[in-house]
């Protein structure tokens, strides 16, 4: 009975570790649970040093694997976090656009885009690239209302600086008595 049991613990370590490597990290730790059960009947059964040397890695084995359950967790919290800033970010952006306020909104846009590229390194890239992509065409459309408004804005400045440049030469032939030169 005491070799079946150590046999088993052994097994159950193999099946743990076979686990690990396929990313079934709940599995790994069932079975490093199963294993470690087992060493304590080995240890009620004979010879307890080998069944406590093997009970002592396997727990061992389990701190690393719930290491790396937590990591996995902390990865998932801090992609979740990122992306929902990504989502605000970009929010906030469209909450200025319609405020005509277009410079706010490629800074939030901006900020959404750190947030992604945050994002990538943690979690799922396709989600993330998909973001981006409509990010990167949002910023786009902005920048061209932005040109847009730019060019409005010079044309307007420039037809005032000629409207105002005609007056004053108007001003002047009127003054002079030129009254045909201030009529054209």
């Amino acid at each position: 009975q005491y070799a079946a049991a150590m046999s088993e613990a052994t097994n159950a370590w193999n099946r743990a570790e076979a686990s690990f490597k396929q990313g079934h990290y709940q599995t790994a730790m069932t079975e490093l649970g199963a294993a470690t059960s087992q060493c304590a009947t080995a240890r009620t059964l004979g010879d307890s040093a080998p069944a406590d040397r093997l009970k002592a890695v396997l727990e061992g084995r389990r701190t690393a694997v719930q290491q790396v359950i937590d990591e996995v967790a902390n990865r998932a919290r801090q992609y979740a976090t990122a992306m929902l800033e990504a989502t605000n970010s970009w929010s906030r952006a469209e909450a200025a656009v319609k405020q005509g306020q277009y410079q706010t909104a490629m800074t939030e846009l901006g900020s959404a885009a750190t947030q992604c590229a945050t994002a990538r390194t943690l979690g799922d890239a396709a989600t993330v690239d998909q973001l981006m992509t409509r990010l990167d065409r949002r910023r786009t459309e902005i920048q061209n209302t932005i040109d847009a408004n730019k060019t409005r804005a010079e044309k307007y400045a420039s037809t005032m600086m000629e409207a105002t440049n005609a007056w004053s030469r108007a001003e002047v032939a009127f003054k002079q008595g030129h009254y045909q030169t201030a009529m054209t």
